[in-house]
Parts: structure tokens; C-alpha cells; sequence
């Protein structure tokens, strides 16, 4: 089986085009489709088969409830054994909150006593028009990282800037093993954020994704200075964790940009529409992904998450996930993570860690305060209203 990873892992184009399967696909079907290189016969094709068929079982079993917030379907992770997809989800939290240069961004938000809109939707943004596939490197710590700085620089700046989350994966280090051994085998937020704003961050152009560990590449400091930030990302002011398990600062953060946050993603495989509410209030939280908004659909409230899978999962690579009717739901809808060796903590990893909100989404949260460059946020809000 591992002589196949490379090309089982590979973007399909299937997968990006965000083309969908019927649930009446056969296997031999699925095969064709994503273009799977294992024979059939093989004793890989009949494995992966009995675990395409249990899937299909509870895909199916989901959309049977009439009464169901959620529709699943096949997609490209519907043969990955669950060993595969932690391997996709690959992040861990780390111990240790932060908050990064300048002011704080709540204190200045606390400052304002900004209301807060009844509706927030980043996905006009670039970088939501770009759905990045990380595929079978244990990167979505640096896609989020990235995605979430390319937002804030298009809203804050005015300019449209990809930046390389390859060069997180090359380049932050993580002596504590916080969330993994580095790279591609898993690091944090925070982490990345540190590293950005000591050593600012190349485009996407520079350092293109290929989603393997590759060497860091040496920095010209002259070129840090030249970017017109002492941080190397010109405009970023300042960075920070937000409260642990409240959904006020998240809310009030989101009214700025997209905001990357941790979450217990181990259900969301098979999710193919709809608002998601299937999250147990115990969760591992092994996944980081960027949120870019919340609303209401009849009467439901959801968060709006872009997420790391491609644009042929999901709502065209995003998740709405279900949100309480009032922030105090929110925050006491909690559960228990028991596992924070498996998926939050950095060594020596605590026995058990608190996590609140759907799928544990309140638990970890990192925003940056973007310096507005000419009224750049107002002239991105008009053209996109």
C-alpha cells in the first residue's frame, strides 16, 4: 500500500473541480473517477472497498433523517482509512498562547464597543477563492496561518498577496514538539505567527506548495527591512490567542477578517452541504482551519469555515458548522478533550483539556491587527456588498 500513497494523496482533478458522486457509484466507479492507481483484485482495492462500502452505509444512513441540518456525500476521502485522515488532518494545539508585536487586538475592539454585525462573510477574499488541497503533508497549521494573513492583507492592505505556507512548513521550528515534530508532521498557529513576525513571509510565487519537508531557504534582511514593516509583512501590527472557549472575542475578531481556529474535525469526511451538527461535546482537536464568517439559515445560526480538503469538498471546499442561538449557548456547549497527547497539547502533554463550542471550535483561536492602509477595508466592503 505505501508504493501508492504518493499518487492516493495526489489532487485529483475530480476533486478540485468540485464535481460530485451519486451515492448509487459503485466502487469500480470510484476508482475510475479519482483516478486510484491500486489494481483491482488487489488486496489494496478489496481494503479499500470494505471501507468505501462502510462508508456509503453511513453516508447514507445520514441523509435518510428527514429531519437532518446536514447532506453527506462521496468525495475524495471516502476509501482513506482513519489512520490516513488524521494524517490529513494533521495539527496539534500548543501550550502556550500568545500574543505577538504591537497592541492588543482586543483591547482595541474592547475600545471601540463595536456592535457586532448580524452577518459576516469573508469568502470574497482571494485567498477563499483559492482553496488550497494540503494534501498528504500534516500542514493545515500553515495553510490556515497563510490564508488567514493573505485575507487581512487584501481587506487591511488593499492589495491581493498569496503568501507561502511552504515556507512555514520548511521554516518554523518546534523544539517542544507542539502538535508534532515540525513541518509536514504537525506544528501550530502560534508557532507559524511567531516566525512571520520575526521573519516576514514569502509569496506563493517564491515559495511554491509541494507539500513534502523541504530545506528553509536563508532570508536577505535587507529585504526585510525594504518591505516597509519591521515584521517583514508590511501592515501587520500586532497578532494574539484569543480567549480560550468564549465565542464574543471570536465574533468580534471576525468583524476585521478571517480568523484561524482549532477544531475536532474527525467527523467531517463525509459532509458534502449544509449547516453540521454532528460534532460529539467531547472532541479531539487535531485540525486547524480558517474562519471566515458566521450568519443564519431558517432559523439556524453557523459559523462558515474554509477549510484545507480542496474545492471538491464540501460547499466548494468550505463547512458551515452549527453555531448556538446566543453566544452563553455557545460557550456551554463543552465537552472534554482526553486525548490532548493525540491532537492539542505540547510535552509533557495534560491529561485532559476542556474544549467548547461544535466540534470544539472555541478552543483555540489566533487573529492578527492589520494597520488599514488608505481605507483599503472600506473600499474591499463596498466593491463586495
Amino acid at each position: 500500500m505505501a508504493s501508492n500513497l504518493a499518487v492516493f494523496f495526489a489532487c485529483q482533478t475530480l476533486a478540485a473541480t468540485g464535481a460530485k458522486l451519486s451515492t448509487s457509484t459503485s466502487f469500480e466507479q470510484y476508482v475510475a473517477s479519482y483516478q486510484r492507481s491500486y489494481a483491482i483484485g488487489s488486496d489494496e482495492f478489496h481494503m479499500r472497498r470494505g471501507i468505501y462500502e462502510t462508508k456509503l452505509y453511513e453516508i447514507e444512513a445520514q441523509n435518510s433523517n428527514p429531519n437532518r441540518l446536514w447532506t453527506a456525500g462521496l468525495n475524495h476521502l471516502t476509501d482513506r482509512t482513519e489512520e490516513e485522515l488524521k494524517r490529513l488532518r494533521g495539527w496539534r494545539h500548543t501550550g502556550e498562547h500568545g500574543r505577538g508585536i504591537g497592541s492588543s487586538l482586543l483591547e482595541t475592539e474592547s475600545s471601540r464597543q463595536r456592535v457586532l454585525d448580524a452577518e459576516v462573510d469573508w469568502r470574497n477574499t482571494t485567498s477563499a477563492h483559492n482553496v488550497m488541497d494540503q494534501g498528504f503533508c500534516g500542514s493545515c497549521w500553515a495553510v490556515a496561518t497563510a490564508a488567514m494573513l493573505q485575507a487581512h492583507y487584501e481587506i487591511h492592505m488593499g492589495e491581493k498577496l498569496m503568501f507561502s505556507a511552504q515556507e512555514l512548513v520548511n521554516c518554523v521550528p518546534n523544539p517542544q514538539e507542539c502538535g508534532g515534530t515540525g513541518g509536514c508532521e504537525g506544528a501550530t498557529v502560534e508557532l507559524a505567527m511567531k516566525y512571520v513576525a520575526s521573519n516576514g513571509l514569502s509569496t506563493k510565487e517564491q515559495v511554491p506548495y509541494s507539500g513534502v519537508d523541504e530545506a528553509c531557504p536563508k532570508k536577505d534582511a535587507s529585504a526585510l527591512m525594504e518591505s516597509g514593516s519591521a515584521t517583514g509583512l508590511a501592515g501587520l501590527q500586532s497578532w494574539e490567542t484569543l480567549p480560550s472557549n468564549k465565542a464574543g472575542p471570536l465574533l468580534a475578531a471576525l468583524q476585521h477578517g478571517p480568523v484561524a481556529i482549532s477544531v475536532g474535525a474527525s467527523p467531517w469526511s463525509m459532509y458534502s452541504s449544509g449547516i453540521f451538527d454532528s460534532c460529539d461535546k467531547d472532541a479531539i482537536i487535531d485540525h486547524a482551519v480558517l474562519m471566515v464568517g458566521y450568519g443564519t439559515d431558517k432559523g439556524t445560526n453557523y459559523w462558515t469555515v474554509q477549510n484545507s480538503w480542496g474545492s471538491g469538498w464540501g460547499e466548494t471546499g468550505f463547512i458551515r458548522v452549527k453555531r448556538g442561538a446566543t453566544t452563553t449557548e455557545d460557550d456551554e456547549h463543552c465537552g472534554t478533550d482526553y486525548k490532548p497527547g493525540d491532537g492539542i497539547a505540547c510535552k509533557p502533554y495534560p491529561d485532559s483539556v476542556e474544549v467548547c463550542g461544535m466540534c470544539g471550535l472555541l478552543y483555540d483561536s489566533v487573529a492578527p491587527k492589520f494597520q488599514a492602509k488608505s481605507a483599503a477595508k472600506n473600499g474591499f466592503l463596498q466593491r463586495h456588498a
